[in-house]
């Protein structure tokens, strides 16, 4: 039976170790924590950029930033998506008693406890957010059909229904096949949100490895991004090895 890709220990030959993630899930945070400890490493790669970092270290911050910077006239902004994605993830939060993104909470005091350097490796989100201003016409109409599918079928924040959604992403396949899915829907929004950000953060680890070819590492990345990241990361480090 394949690995789960989430909350699953993965490596490549004993050397570089993955791990993917639910933002949301109790078991992401501990895992992380534990393998941190448990693991000898020179370093540890998470899925974020300087600004949602610094957002996690202080929330308060910015909270106070997005007072500032709602649309008065509710226009569709290009973060209205992110915006969205964060309210769903807020909302399953809450009804756990959990924070958002704590799986990167627990990495980043995991790392400090144990004087391990940390790399940011995703691509900065303002990056991404121009990238969605870009859009043309068929795109942003796949933008304005997801964010109405997202409001249109709220997700039941009851314990029991969120726990079940919880073990149905456990499953093996079960989130490749969301990938999947969402790519044949959805093909610009996923270049720009799972493609391009694989993309930037293979080159992140590929530029960390070269200088410094016997480290051990951990990344730690959303569970969506795990299988295409680890392929990539494969894939180019064998191209590395044939030159």
């Amino acid at each position: 039976m394949p690995n789960s890709e989430l909350n699953t220990l993965r490596n490549l030959n004993n050397q570089i170790y993955f791990i993917g993630t639910l933002h949301v899930a109790i078991d992401s945070a501990t895992l992380v924590h534990k393998t941190i400890e448990t693991l000898k490493l020179d370093c540890v790669m998470i899925e974020l950029d300087e600004i949602r970092y610094q957002d996690l270290l202080h929330p308060e911050m910015k909270h106070k930033e997005e007072e500032t910077l709602k649309d008065k006239n509710n226009e569709e902004t290009p973060d209205l998506l992110f915006k969205v994605l964060n309210k769903i993830q807020q909302e399953i939060g809450e009804s756990l008693g959990l924070i958002p993104g704590m799986e990167m909470i627990s990495a980043i005091n995991a790392v400090r406890q144990n004087k391990i350097p940390i790399k940011l490796i995703d691509q900065p989100i303002m990056v991404t957010f121009q990238r969605l201003n870009e859009l043309k016409d068929s795109a942003q109409k796949e933008q304005t059909d997801f964010i109405n599918l997202l409001k249109e079928n709220p997700i039941d924040t009851k314990d029991s229904e969120i726990y079940e959604l919880i073990e149905q992403f456990k499953k093996p396949g079960f989130i490749k096949k969301l990938i999947v899915e969402f790519k044949e829907t959805y093909p610009n929004l996923y270049k720009i949100l799972i493609d391009e950000r694989n993309e930037y953060m293979v080159k992140q680890i590929l530029e960390y490895l070269k200088n410094n070819p016997s480290h051990r590492v951990l990344i730690i990345v959303g569970a969506g991004h795990l299988e295409e990241l680890m392929r990539l990361t494969e894939e180019n480090l064998s191209k590395t090895k044939n030159i």
